[in-house]
């Protein structure tokens, strides 16, 4: 038994792990578990897409204004145009540069304008911002004037209304400026703003200066006279502007003076010619910058046509040297100072052809009026065409009508507006534009256009009649080119209707005068839109017997023997005891 128990506390001995000791150990504690194991870290969650951005950051018209400052969480605007803006560019800014725009359907490069036309009355324009997965609709409701609120807004006279000044002969459009030109006018005043009322000098000539406020109220700012004016000197002859810069011409001034601001006392040069140029500083003041005269002193008649063009002046001599004709371009420098460029003349140079009679300037490209080419026993007209490269003005092309012929005296009005040439021969003899070769209305008149075609090249484009021609009326006598718009005058069209849209074939006013306002569709088609006549159209007034101005709001024609004594803007046109004193009437 002790032998069992022995062995058995052996046994417990060799289970304690102790060995050789024959006392009972002390228990010990279990070693402590291990700590457990972190859990796998695990990356923190993709953050969700950034919603995809259909905004427009931009939205704005080339014309007129939205109703409201955009936003881009404003979806609806509305704008309004005036009746001559037949067409509007859509700038839309797309806030993701990978977003597409679609305006009215149309995918355009995001930031692009685009050009819409516009009907009379309501336009609805959509504008569509669309990624891979979303869109966003934007539109404009434009409104568009329709043509019966197109109407005269001013009737403009001379500040010193007298009988024979031909107030109105020539005029020229600015933005809200206008210059008109009275080259009859008598007084002796010489300068800026002098005294209108001393009729000692007849035949000095004077120009005026109108302009419009932003009420749209029309006032004279300024009344214009040589520093050297002298009598049959014909100032305001021919008259242009751009910006705060005029240009007048006196092609029967007789200073022997060549250059730029030479000796005007020596009027030893009958009827050599001279331009002036007038500045207009911030407050709305004029002076005289310059006096103009060509390098070569002749009987020229030098400032007889002028256009101007940014900084540059064109101004034709017809009848230097020897009835010839020659054209001068004059340019101005950052500083004000003026220089002669360049001397033009035509490739075939002929005697009485009238080179330069009508002159179109825009960016580098000139266009001169030869009316009576090939000389005065044919009167069939021409056009030149010449384009500058530096200071270099190379000639192009000499255009003719597709049907010109003796006496049309193609070239006796032109125009330039973004590449487009109207050209106007008053001459022409045909009864409608479907049949260019039916000469049975004598002195009906014609338009034509020309355009640069893809091979670079000039080319008519169109003929354009009057919806009522008839003999004697002298369509295309002026003509005026903005954008799609072309205006025309009738100067000695018998029609018996004021204002816009009246009778055309009641002819009860021989030489009353008219104007008539063609547009331009998408296709480069052209149709007649208004027919127009002066609030006191009456005979003899040869309305349209003028330059012709025309903007995108505004169109103006003169009537330079118009009848009534009334001065300023808007006065009483009903009394005729001033005989050819002339007028303006301005149409918005």
């Amino acid at each position: 038994m002790l032998l069992a128990i022995w062995a058995l506390s052996f046994v417990l001995a060799g289970c304690g792990g102790s060995g050789g000791s024959s006392e009972t150990p002390e228990p010990t504690s279990p070693a402590p578990p291990p700590p457990p194991a972190p859990p796998p870290e695990t990356p923190p969650p993709e953050p969700p897409p950034a919603a995809a951005d259909t905004n427009l950051s931009s939205l704005g018209l080339s014309i007129g204004e939205l109703d409201q400052q955009f936003q881009p969480g404003v979806t609806n605007y509305t704008a309004k145009v005036r009746y001559l803006d037949n067409a509007v560019r859509i700038h839309a800014q797309a806030s993701d540069p990978d977003a597409v725009v679609r305006v009215n359907g149309k995918a355009v490069t995001s930031g692009a304008t685009e050009r819409i036309s516009l009907s009379e009355g309501q336009n609805e324009i959509d504008i569509v911002v669309e990624n891979d997965t979303e869109e966003k609709n934007y539109s404009i409701e434009l409104t568009r004037e329709t043509w019966t609120t197109f109407e005269q807004s001013a009737y403009v006279k001379a500040s010193n209304t007298g009988i024979d000044d031909v107030f109105g002969t020539q005029l020229a459009l600015s933005g809200d400026t206008l210059v008109v030109g009275a080259p009859a006018e008598d007084s002796d005043a010489r300068g800026v703003n002098q005294d209108g009322t001393n009729n000692a000098a007849s035949g000095s000539g004077a120009a005026y200066v109108i302009t419009r406020d932003s009420a749209g109220a029309w006032s004279q700012q300024a009344y214009l006279k040589a520093s050297n004016g002298d009598t049959n000197d014909n100032f305001g002859y021919s008259v242009a502007i751009d910006g705060d810069v005029i240009a007048v011409g006196a092609p029967f001034e007789a200073s022997n003076a060549s250059g730029i601001n030479g000796d005007q006392a020596d009027n030893s040069a009958t009827s050599a010619g001279a331009v002036y140029i007038f500045v207009r500083d911030s407050n709305g003041q004029w002076t005289q910058e310059a006096y103009l005269k060509p390098s070569t002193v002749a009987s020229g008649q030098f400032g007889k046509s002028i256009a101007l063009n940014g900084n540059t002046l064109v101004v034709a001599a017809p009848q230097q040297p020897m009835l010839i004709g020659t054209v001068y371009a004059f340019t101005r420098d950052a500083d004000g100072i003026w220089s002669e460029q360049a001397v033009i003349s035509a490739s075939d140079p002929l005697g009485d052809a009238g080179f330069g009679q009508t002159l179109a300037l825009e960016g580098d490209t000139l266009a001169v009026g030869a009316p009576w080419h090939p000389g005065i026993s044919s009167f069939k007209g021409a056009v030149y065409v010449y384009s500058r490269q530096g200071s270099t003005w190379t000639e192009v092309v000499k255009l003719r009508g597709s049907n010109t012929e003796p006496s049309d005296e193609f070239g006796s009005s032109v125009a330039l507006s973004d590449g487009t040439l109207a050209v106007g021969a008053p001459g022409e003899d045909s009864a409608a534009a479907g049949n260019p070769n039916d000469n049975s209305v004598t002195w009906a008149g014609a338009v034509y256009l020309f355009g640069i075609n893809s091979a670079g090249t000039w080319e008519q484009t169109a003929f354009i009649k009057a919806s009522d021609p008839g003999a004697f009326d002298n369509f295309g006598y002026a003509i005026a080119l903005c954008g799609d718009w072309l205006a025309v005058s009738a100067e000695n069209e018998a029609g018996g209707s004021t204002a816009i849209g009246g009778d055309e074939s009641d002819n009860t006013k021989p030489g009353a005068g008219a104007a008539y306002l063609f547009v331009r569709d998408d296709s480069g088609n052209w149709s007649q839109e208004l027919y127009v006549k002066a609030s006191n159209s009456d005979a003899g007034d040869r309305f349209g017997r003028s330059s012709a101005a025309l903007s995108d709001t505004t169109l103006v024609f003169g009537a330079p023997f118009e009848d009534s004594n009334a001065t300023n803007v808007n006065g009483d046109s009903s009394n005729n005891t001033a005989s050819a004193s002339g007028a303006v009437y301005v149409f918005e």
